[in-house]
């Protein structure tokens, strides 16, 4: 392939922004620049991996929204209420300069074969948007990359004191401080710092806002990446004490209401389908949307202070679901259409019916399942968000990079197969193993000549060290 072969023009499609007025412009190239993109940005990621700070979690292997999330909420616990810089890069994107990332490219020291080409992209993207040396097409695989090392020296550039810190995700960042005063003052810094690449801050969706009292007519806490932060205030031993807490944000609770209200309301049942041998029947098409939703919902915000949004999310999919089993079968009684649709059982991906943590088997009613349901197997039922279990995210290692090199570590991150893991060595059993040998429970030997596998008493394969599999030998018979 002729990585220097010229671009074609750009396909372009807008999509509203979410939560603003404005739209969002993709640009989408041909298949074969894209692969060109593909390869140069394979190429330069490495290098630019190595001057990424790690506080920076947007568009990066090995880190991603839930590792900040977690990272915020690590940093708000138990240090109570702090100042908070929300800050939001107005057109990202769009206004950054290439002189700016060419700059920061070329203090890596690459191959000048990468540099050259990353110019030249910048140069006939621009020549073909007419963008004057500004902008990076969204919509390339390049772009994230280059606009992440554009702006990796915020960090060092706020000069941030002890109790400090900030947090990047792409185009949001928030900067936590002690005092109004300094938050102001970091404010202003990274308005500055800003200014050298071409870019500002949005006036409408940057504020200066704090954990527990009100500013400037703004609610205690502040949203980010979806997530509300705030403290409250829990009394305990006779004594008040500030709390963390993360929940899901109004605004996406209310988005997933109004889907999940569509859904439901653009399902329409005609008798033939009563009849029909169609496995795709209306009601079934139905769960399937609202399973996926609720699932994706669910998943994002499990590692939040998000039981009893799931709760009330459960209740109102049971009022909504409620509602048109009564429109749909109107002639029916009331008590017929509750025992015969709301009687189904919770079961995973699998059919297996759900279980408490004690091993029980749940029994809980009004449980919606597919009316039209015939045939063998079990009707399909809508899940609950309640049944998803809420705990602590893992967050990433700070001083880890994705390619150090350690396929025992990112293996055991649950990202798929990590680039480097060496062939023969099952890295779902590493995951599984949490990194550790079975046996003698301790952390596993980055060697691929010290390690075996090994088929474990429940019938699954095993990593193991080959020392451990000597000594049970003689005894298992393996």
């Amino acid at each position: 392939m002729n990585l220097e072969a010229p671009y074609s023009a750009t396909r372009k499609r807008s999509f509203p922004k979410k939560g603003s007025k404005g739209s969002r412009t993709i640009e989408i190239a041909n298949f074969s620049d894209r692969v060109r993109e593909k390869l140069i940005e394979i190429a330069i990621t490495p290098w630019i991996e190595r001057e990424l700070a790690p506080v920076q979690f947007g568009f990066r292997q090995g880190r991603g929204q839930q590792d900040a999330i977690a990272y915020l909420r690590l940093l708000l616990s138990g240090h109570g209420p702090k100042w908070v810089v929300d800050a939001d890069i107005s057109k990202f994107f769009d206004k950054i300069l290439h002189s700016g990332v060419l700059d920061s490219l070329r203090a890596l020291n690459p191959p000048k074969e990468l540099i050259n080409y990353i110019s030249s992209w910048l140069n006939q993207r621009d020549k073909l948007g007419k963008k004057s040396g500004r902008g990076l097409p969204q919509g390339s695989p390049l772009s994230p990359v280059l606009a992440n090392l554009a702006i990796c020296k915020l960090p060092q550039h706020l000069s941030l004191g002890k109790g400090e810190q900030v947090i990047i995700y792409a185009d949001d960042l928030v900067c936590l401080t002690k005092s109004q005063d300094r938050a102001e003052r970091i404010y202003l810094n990274i308005d500055t710092h800003l200014q050298t690449l071409g870019l500002t801050l949005s006036k409408e969706k940057s504020s200066i806002r704090h954990t527990m009292d009100q500013v400037n007519g703004h609610k205690p806490g502040f949203h980010f990446l979806g997530v509300r932060f705030w403290h409250g205030l829990t009394n305990k031993d006779g004594t008040t004490k500030p709390y963390a807490l993360a929940m899901p944000s109004k605004e996406n609770v209310n988005a997933l209401k109004q889907e999940l209200k569509e859904i439901v309301k653009q399902t329409t049942v005609c008798k033939k389908y009563k009849d029909s041998k169609n496995l795709q029947r209306p009601f079934e098409r139905m769960i399937k949307k609202l399973n996926a939703k609720l699932r994706g919902f669910g998943n994002y915000y499990r590692h939040t202070n998000a039981k009893r949004t799931f709760g009330k999310i459960d209740s109102y999919m049971h009022d909504t679901l409620l509602r048109k089993a009564f429109k749909v079968f109107k002639g029916q009684p009331r008590a017929r259409i509750v025992r015969r649709y709301f009687s189904g059982v919770s079961r995973d991906k699998q059919g297996n019916p759900l279980k408490k943590q004690n091993g029980e088997e749940r029994k809980r009613k009004w449980i919606f399942q597919d009316p039209l349901h015939k045939g063998a197997g079990h009707p399909l039922t809508v899940i609950k968000l309640a049944d998803i279990r809420v705990g602590t995210h893992t967050m990433v290692k700070h001083e880890r990079s994705y390619f150090d090199g350690d396929w025992i570590y990112w293996n055991t991150r649950g990202s798929g197969r990590y680039r480097g893991t060496p062939q023969g060595i099952n890295a779902t059993a590493i995951r599984r193993q949490q990194g550790k040998c079975p046996l003698c429970k301790k952390p596993l030997i980055q060697k691929e000549t010290e390690l075996t596998q090994h088929l474990g008493q429940d019938g699954k394969e095993q990593v193991i060290h080959i020392q451990c599999l000597s000594h049970i030998e003689p005894q298992s018979g393996v």
